[in-house]
């Protein structure tokens, strides 16, 4: 028989490779907290680097032992004693951002990079269990019945949403760099947002023909052509007018300079895996009069209601990105697929 004041959780016992699935306590919500009990949760590129053990991942996370884990759908079980107008029963989704809700930002409609910013699943146990606490005020009530699988990728979807919002690309020419799931869900936004011709750029052959199904009319294989290159050829020399670099790989923002039309917007949404050197100063920066935006992660709460509505009114299906589904209790086995390069979006089941 269960024991309700435990629960199952993948959790980073020790330093190196790999997570081990055991039986922890359960949390309990303090006062400005709810429990939820996890639907559905998705894997993030840094939950990947926790489980390799990556320099950067030991710089994200609090210590161990450490439960991983922010994207997912929940339903709340229990609420602290000071949080209002959240009940028990109602489905929710985790925004990883938990703000202080004091500082400048904060007080200014900046709560998504807040100051003093904590991050669930990363500063604080995260979603990779049965159970997980969050402060109420990261908490996203669902408006619609969006199943579980879907739900729990608006925290990534929203990135995208974002991203392509930024930048604009209605009627113009889009360049995708990077076509994981936050290249592709951007991919899918731009092509109903009416953007004229998407190109993206990728490595990974299975990853371009999920780009194509997402809506790229021109999939650009790095490994066989130059992007800047390409870019021009497939805009008579001008250059793409709307960039979203979303790859994070070292020298891609340097490389979409290049690639952008005079006047061009760029938006960074991959995390550069390096310093960041602009080589050509005056050609590909200075005499472009660009706009250069970084984001992180999705406005509270106006990104997550558009992101749910267009989600929820099948105005834009993300479902292929979902390559796989795998029980939580196999949690390695799952990032292992996305390390071979044999997945997109991997989610993992509670309780299996």
């Amino acid at each position: 028989m269960e024991d309700a004041a435990t629960m199952m959780a993948v959790v980073k016992t020790r330093a190196g490779r790999g997570y081990d699935y055991v039986r922890v306590p359960r949390p309990e919500p303090r006062p400005d907290e709810v429990l939820l009990r996890i639907e559905r949760a998705a894997i993030c590129g840094t939950d990947v680097l926790v489980h390799k053990w990556d320099p950067l991942a030991q710089e994200l996370i609090q210590g161990l032992p450490f439960i991983p884990g922010h994207e997912c759908s929940a339903q709340v079980v229990d609420v602290g004693d000071d949080v209002a107008g959240i009940s028990v029963g109602a489905r929710v989704c985790a925004e990883t951002h938990i703000p202080c809700g004091t500082c400048y930002q904060c007080t200014h409609g900046l709560q998504h990079i807040c100051k003093n910013l904590v991050l669930f699943g990363h500063r604080v146990d995260g979603c990779f269990a049965e159970y997980a606490v969050i402060p109420a005020r990261s908490v996203y009530p669902l408006r619609t019945d969006l199943r579980p699988e879907l739900a729990c990728l608006l925290e990534p979807f929203g990135v995208s949403l974002r991203g392509v919002q930024e930048v604009a690309p209605e009627g113009d020419t889009l360049l995708v760099n990077g076509c994981g799931p936050i290249g592709v869900f951007a991919i899918a936004i731009a092509r109903h947002a009416g953007a004229k011709k998407i190109l993206a750029a990728e490595l990974h052959p299975m990853r371009l023909s999920l780009a194509r199904a997402m809506g790229a009319e021109v999939a650009i294989d790095l490994n066989e052509v130059d992007l800047r290159q390409a870019v021009l050829n497939e805009t008579e020399g001008d250059g793409a007018g709307c960039i979203i670099e979303a790859s994070g790989a070292a020298g891609a923002v340097t490389a979409c300079l290049g690639c952008l039309r005079k006047g061009g917007r760029i938006v960074v949404l991959g995390n550069p895996k390096g310093s960041v050197e602009i080589r050509d100063v005056m050609p590909d920066l200075m005499h472009k009069e660009l706009t250069l935006k970084t984001l992180h992660g999705r406005r509270m709460y106006g990104t997550w209601e558009h992101a749910e509505a267009l989600l929820a009114s099948g105005a834009t299906d993300i479902s292929p990105v979902i390559t796989h589904t795998f029980p939580m209790s196999r949690v390695d086995e799952a990032m292992e697929t996305i390390l071979r390069g044999e997945a997109c979006k991997v989610e993992l089941e509670p309780g299996r």
